[in-house]
């Protein structure tokens, strides 16, 4: 990147953003096409543009339940968890910045989790999320799913406006 950039020049800022807006839209893409591939049968499909009823009644099935449980278990004889084959998946050769890892655990939890009752991401329903992915990389602190997190969640996304930008 030139580092003569000049940020205050609205419409190269605009440009910049837009941009960084695809690329975010594209690893979202793939990372939920990742967790649909790892998780293969187990997860039924479903459009990322489908009603608000459809998209419940997928989040309340029981093999989407199922797999947003395993989402950080350990895939039988593999030794590493779904989760870990997901961001394996996305980046074969280990390179994801943690920035762009913590973004995928959230995608991939929001998209699971039916306390978020959406399929599409919103910034503000993934942010804490993505901090929190943050925090448990830098420390290594390990990954659990817990009611007090679905009770987060479900707070988070109700207070999300449907006036976001959607990736």
């Amino acid at each position: 990147m030139d580092n003569n950039f000049d940020f205050t020049n609205e419409k190269t800022f605009k440009e910049l953003l837009e941009k960084i807006r695809s690329l975010r839209g594209t690893l979202t893409t793939k990372i939920k096409s990742s967790t649909f591939f790892i998780f293969g049968n187990l997860l039924e499909p479903i459009n990322n543009c489908a009603l608000p009823k459809t998209v419940l009644k997928w989040k309340r099935s029981e093999k989407t339940k199922a797999c947003y449980q395993q989402l950080f278990d350990e895939v039988e004889d593999s030794g590493v968890t779904y989760m870990v084959k997901i961001l394996t998946k996305i980046w074969p050769s280990g390179d994801g910045s943690e920035e762009n890892v913590a973004y995928a655990i959230a995608v991939a939890q929001a998209m699971l989790n039916l306390k978020y009752e959406k399929i599409m991401m919103s910034d503000t329903a993934i942010k804490h999320k993505i901090a929190k992915n943050l925090d448990i990389l830098k420390h290594n602190t390990g990954f659990l799913l817990s009611s007090f997190e679905d009770e987060t969640e479900n707070e988070k996304s109700n207070e999300e406006s449907d006036n976001v930008k959607k990736v």
